[in-house]
């Protein structure tokens, strides 16, 4: 269940390239961002009492997890912003980790306070009005507020957050402004008058406009220092922010001038309040917001309103707009609020645009076989089986390769004595097989034939140094490209196991990627089975979950091989009581004894997918087991297209460059 030699120079770049195996420019930049999927929720969901509270959030989260939900911003998180006497957010944090949740706590820099503590003791961080009242907003101008809030975060960057969201970046609305001392004095200094000196206080005179332009600018500043905190803590997270639909408008209203903040790239993720039941009204400012965004690093999350201030949806309508911000390229989608997120809407969404592909295990075909390929062949579905010299049935002493008839169970004469984790695909009536010489090898062989019987051997790969485990054969236009699997040299795998890539013209002739084409160096992601469609490969792959308590099916997908998306809908496979049931194929080939061994297996995987398409369904095998050598064979389908079943892992629309 395994699986890359540098090879320099330009020569190679410009094979591939002329190849056209890789769409566009190798090394061009793609979105590598899975479809983002947030809510907005808040600690006051959840119970006072802290055991309640837990069951409560892994409730919750996995009522979310259902749906894909895979960010969480969460308001009144830290400890002196709810009232509950127990670390709320490292309890939230935990759950959400577990389930592969981010957390984002949320702080509200220009949102009401109270008037107690540090904030009673420094009435000049709030904001004035015109006959100097007093209101309880931070003034953002300020910069002893600004360092108020900047303490704040500072604290929540003591946690293992993924990030940090800024709702109420702004002054209030119909242009809440401070009139105190300092902000009066600082813009005469500049413009010669005060504020208040101004007649016509309207944006038909000159010097109104400066003012409002000098308080967005004063909010601008502030999230440049924020941002550079961010910066300096050397942690990687995202720094998001709530922000009003229309940005000219947002400028003018309330000081908020995320097009420039945008044009700096100061924010990563940008929600823009969208709540409205009018779809062309939503569909026009998701528009708006990506093509402020297109060409700068900054995501847009359209924010949906289940239910707000400003509309009350059905169902129906949120599953349309989850739709719509797809249409115009939005990055993802986040929904207001975590309460109101019932089961009908949940329903609904999981129906329609957050329906992933339904994969129906048929259960035990076989044990220890593992590393199988279904494929077409001359019209006929065949299993092409790796032998191991512990199977059962092996009275070799060695491994062999075979195929098997799906329909009649009759195997081919074997082949490739002594090779191991072999892997098949069949193009223009021939049958190719790449195998390795030896577990963890350096070699991997091609078996070529036009019947099952007779078999030529190639030479694919010879990589000193390196250790390969599984393969896999895809066709992308006119090349091929094999994915094989390496454990080591360490500075290619990285903390193994990890996808490598060759490409050939002809199944003859073989050249190795640059080092950059791989997923992934930073954790276990085991490949299996790769497929190309429409401009994309993907990869199927083993994750190790929980510090490898668990081991998952997932799939990302990539137009170059060096930056890769994940599916939203992960993972793909993953341990059940279904993999236990026996198969009808496997009647009566199973023994007693093998019926008993399956029925007291640990099962802790789903791995080494493989699949093809054959009359219209998709025909899978995986293993299951403990991923220790205690090793299973089933069988699953798709009732569907290869190309559906592809797609469906990843519900977003294709989006423009940016």
């Amino acid at each position: 269940m395994r699986n890359s030699l540098f090879v320099k120079g330009l020569y190679f770049v410009i094979v591939l390239l002329l190849g056209q195996g890789l769409t566009g420019n190798l090394f061009s930049q793609v979105n590598n961002q899975k479809e983002g999927r947030a809510i907005w929720v808040s600690s006051t969901m959840f119970d006072l009492e802290k055991s309640k509270a837990i069951t409560q959030i892994e409730e919750t989260l996995d009522k979310y997890g259902s749906i894909g939900i895979n960010t969480l911003y969460c308001f009144s998180s830290m400890p002196d912003q709810n009232n509950k006497n127990w670390d709320f957010l490292n309890v939230f944090i935990k759950a959400a980790h577990s389930r592969d949740m981010e957390v984002h706590p949320i702080f509200c820099p220009g949102g009401g306070v109270k008037l107690e503590g540090d904030i009673k003791q420094h009435p000049e961080w709030l904001i004035r009005g015109k006959k100097h009242e007093i209101y309880p907003y931070l003034n953002l101008a300020h910069l002893g507020a600004q360092d108020y809030i900047l303490g704040k975060l500072s604290e929540a960057l003591e946690y293992n957050i993924d990030g940090i969201q800024l709702d109420y970046l702004r002054f209030q609305v119909n242009q809440g402004f401070s009139y105190d001392k300092a902000n009066c004095s600082a813009f005469k200094k500049e413009f010669g008058i005060s504020p208040l000196e101004i007649k016509n206080q309207d944006s038909g005179n000159s010097l109104w406009c400066e003012w409002i332009k000098w308080n967005d600018k004063q909010v601008t500043d502030f999230v440049r220092r924020m941002k550079n905190l961010m910066d300096e803590s050397g942690k990687n997270i995202t720094l998001s922010a709530d922000v009003f639909p229309d940005h000219e408008i947002a400028k003018m209203e309330i000081g908020q001038d995320w097009e420039q903040w945008a044009n700096e790239e100061l924010i990563d993720v940008y929600c823009p309040m969208l709540y409205t039941d009018n779809n062309n009204v939503f569909r026009r400012g998701v528009r708006r917001a990506v093509k402020l965004n297109k060409g700068k690093k900054g995501m847009v999350y359209a924010g949906i309103g289940i239910r707000s201030s400003h509309n009350n949806a059905k169902p129906v309508n949120v599953a349309r707009q989850v739709r719509i911000a797809r249409e115009e390229g939005a990055d993802g989608v986040v929904f207001f609020f975590g309460s109101h997120l019932t089961e009908e809407f949940i329903s609904e969404l999981k129906s329609d645009v957050f329906k992933s592909p339904i994969i129906k295990k048929l259960g035990t075909i076989d044990c220890d076989l593992v590393e199988t390929s279904p494929v077409v062949f001359n019209g006929k579905l065949y299993r092409f089986e790796y032998v191991r010299t512990k199977y059962e049935h092996n009275k070799t002493g060695d491994s062999y390769l075979r195929f098997i008839d799906h329909e009649s169970g009759e195997a081919t004469p074997s082949f490739g004595k002594g090779f191991h984790l072999g892997s098949a695909f069949v193009s223009d009536n021939t049958a190719y097989v790449t195998a390795v010489d030896r577990w963890g090898g350096e070699q991997v062989v091609m078996f070529v034939s036009t019947d099952l019987i007779n078999w030529e051997k190639r030479s694919v790969l010879d990589l000193p140094g390196n250790k390969i485990y599984n393969t896999s054969l895809c066709k992308a236009y006119n090349q091929y490209v094999l994915m094989y699997e390496i454990g080591d040299p360490p500075e290619e795998a990285g903390q193994r196991f990890t996808a490598r890539f060759a490409v050939s013209t002809d199944l003859t002739n073989w050249k190795v990627t640059p080092p950059e084409c791989n997923y992934a160096k930073d954790r276990y992601t085991a490949p299996h089975a790769l497929r190309y469609l429409n401009g994309y490969y993907y990869d199927f792959y083993l994750e190790a979950k929980g510090n490898y308590g668990t081991y998952e099916t997932y799939v990302v997908r990539s137009r170059d091989l060096i930056h890769w998306e994940a599916s939203s809908l992960n993972p793909v496979l993953k341990a059940s009581d279904e993999d236990k049931i026996i198969a009808i194929s496997a009647n009566p080939g199973l023994s007693e004894n093998q019926k008993l061994k399956i029925a007291q297996a640990r099962n802790l995987n789903n791995s080494d997918i493989d699949f093809c398409e054959f009359n219209g369904k998709l025909i899978i095998n995986y293993s299951w087991g403990d991923q220790v050598g205690t090793e299973f064979l089933a069988e699953a389908v798709y009732d569907g297209t290869l190309e559906e079943f592809l797609k469906g892992w990843f519900p977003c629309c294709e989006k423009t460059e940016k």
